[in-house]
């Protein structure tokens, strides 16, 4: 999801003035499951390790900046400012699937 709040303003002078503020965010969640069979030459299964992992993910970006023109030495002058800021929270779990059991690895 992504809103802006936008203001222009103009007076008879030619000067104008913008200003935006953005908000921007994400939210993502991933999940994997990964069997892992072991076999032997004749396909009889000798063991088993299945893995799962969680990724989580949240993003928010907030941004804003203020544009001003005014007109100066026969020409326009320009200038401005802008702030952003970036916030991420993301996990990367592992976990060891044990008789259908989740068990996280806390070593990874």
């Amino acid at each position: 999801m992504n809103s802006n709040i936008n203001y222009r303003y103009a007076d008879t002078s030619g000067k104008e003035i913008n200003f935006d503020a953005d908000y921007g965010l994400f939210r993502g969640t991933g999940r994997s499951f990964q069997p892992n069979n072991y076999l032997d030459n004749s396909g009889s299964m000798l063991s088993q390790v299945i893995n799962r992992n969680f990724t989580p993910t949240d993003i928010d970006i907030y941004t804003a900046k203020v544009d001003v023109d005014q007109p100066k030495w026969k020409g326009k002058l320009g200038y401005g400012a802008k702030f952003s800021y970036v916030k991420t929270k993301n996990t990367f779990d592992f976990f060891n699937d044990i008789n259908g059991v989740p068990v996280k690895i806390l070593s990874r």
